[in-house]
C-alpha cells in the first residue's frame, strides 16, 4: 500500500570522475513523496541528510529543483506518474511498502525512509 506524506528513497547512485590524478566520488539518491490528493514531488539530492531533504518536500513547495505531477494507482499495485513536463513513468507497488519504477535505463527501487 502506498504511504502518503512519507519520503521514499532510491538506491544509492555512485558516480566517479578523474580529477588531478585521483578519483572523485559522488553519491546521490532520488526522493519521491506522494500526497493524498493525487500529487507527488520528485527530486535528486547529493546528500543523505534526511531532515534537510524532508523539510523541502511539502505540498506547497516552490523549489525549482523539484519535479512534480500527479499519480494514479490501478489494480491496487500499478502506479503511473505523470510529470508536469508530460513525461509518464510506470511502475508497481511491491511488498506493501516499496515502489519499483521504470527509469530511463533500468528499473529503480524506492523504499520508505
Amino acid at each position: 500500500m502506498l504511504k502518503y506524506n512519507t519520503l521514499y528513497q532510491s538506491l544509492k547512485k555512485v558516480s566517479a570522475e578523474w580529477h588531478a590524478g585521483h578519483v572523485q566520488w559522488q553519491y546521490s539518491w532520488y526522493y519521491i513523496k506522494f500526497f493524498n490528493d493525487g500529487r507527488f514531488i520528485y527530486a535528486l539530492f547529493v546528500s543523505d541528510d534526511f531532515e534537510k531533504i524532508n523539510t523541502g518536500f511539502n505540498e506547497n513547495s516552490t523549489n525549482e529543483d523539484f519535479s512534480s505531477g500527479v499519480f494514479k494507482i490501478t489494480n491496487d499495485y500499478l502506479i503511473t506518474l505523470n510529470f508536469e513536463n508530460n513525461i509518464e513513468i510506470r511502475g508497481a507497488i511491491i511488498d506493501n511498502d516499496k515502489i519499483i519504477l521504470n527509469g530511463k535505463l533500468s528499473w529503480e527501487l524506492y523504499t520508505v525512509i
